[in-house]
């Protein structure tokens, strides 16, 4: 498959669940990792996603939602990927009574 760095984008809760931000993906984001020959990303105990996808947004164990953090990595040159992150940011929006400050 195979993916150009400076193609990535990563959607990540902001420092408040209620918010996201777009940042261009680049090496150090914390717990983050890309493998760009097979297309797939990982953050923390979510393994092996496709890029293009998010996370699942529930702990791997199914106890609570994990709405902090990476939600996914996307190709910013394709139109399905930045389709699927629109997706993506409603889904993790989900239940606003959620909210709560990070710092």
């Amino acid at each position: 498959m195979g993916e150009l760095k400076e193609d990535l984008i990563v959607l990540m809760y902001a420092s408040n669940n209620c918010y996201f931000e777009i940042v261009p993906y680049r090496d150090g984001i914390k717990n983050l990792s890309v493998d760009f020959i097979k297309g797939t990303w990982s953050y923390r105990e979510w393994e092996n996603n496709q890029i293009g996808k998010a996370r699942d947004f529930f702990y791997k164990n199914g106890i609570g939602r994990f709405n902090e953090g990476i939600i996914g990595v996307y190709n910013k040159t394709k139109i399905e990927h930045l389709n699927s992150m629109v997706f993506d940011i409603i889904e993790a929006r989900r239940d606003p009574n959620e909210c709560s400050d990070f710092d």
